[in-house]
């Protein structure tokens, strides 16, 4: 298996939903992009706040160029309340080489927060997509940062004739 996005851990900072839009907040993990073609299998994010039950959505999207990006894949899924680890399993996403993770949370204030950690220089970063609803087509981002860590990862193996190619 192989890994798309940063380690989904407690990072001391967060960021997430803006109430003043409608519709989901997407947050695009720019970090550690895939590295070949293959199925996301699991994801797994890192929360500082999950305040009720509600329904997100796991994506892979891409870089369409001229600073703008697309989803490739989505799914909808469910978030529990509470802090902490989240992890989704059992996932069928797309994936093609140069790939992001992303995820989709509804905006309603302070309700959903993922953390992430205000640093410089590095390669990481993020781009953020308020008042959105999948699936994206050459959408520019509302708001980015070329350094900024946000715990977001997924697991991911290569589809060889119909059968899973787990890589390291």
């Amino acid at each position: 298996m192989a890994l798309i996005g940063l380690p989904a851990i407690n990072r001391g900072w967060a960021f997430g939903t803006d109430s003043g839009f409608p519709n989901y907040s997407l947050i695009i993990n720019l970090a550690v992009p895939a590295t070949f073609a293959g199925e996301v299998t699991e994801v797994r994010a890192y929360f500082q706040i999950s305040n009720s039950i509600q329904t997100i959505y796991l994506a892979t999207c891409f870089d369409a160029g001229g600073g703008k990006y697309s989803s490739r894949d989505y799914v909808s899924k469910t978030l529990s309340t509470g802090s902490g680890l989240k992890t989704w399993s059992g996932l069928s996403l797309t994936v093609e080489n140069a790939d992001f993770i992303a995820i989709a949370l509804p905006n309603v204030e302070g309700n959903c927060l993922i953390d992430a950690s205000a640093e410089s220089g590095g390669t990481a970063g993020w781009a953020r997509h308020l008042g959105v609803t999948l699936p994206i087509t050459d959408a520019t981002p509302t708001d980015s940062d070329p350094n900024d860590k946000v715990s977001l990862e997924g697991t991911y193996s290569v589809i060889v004739a119909g059968k899973s190619r787990a890589f390291a």
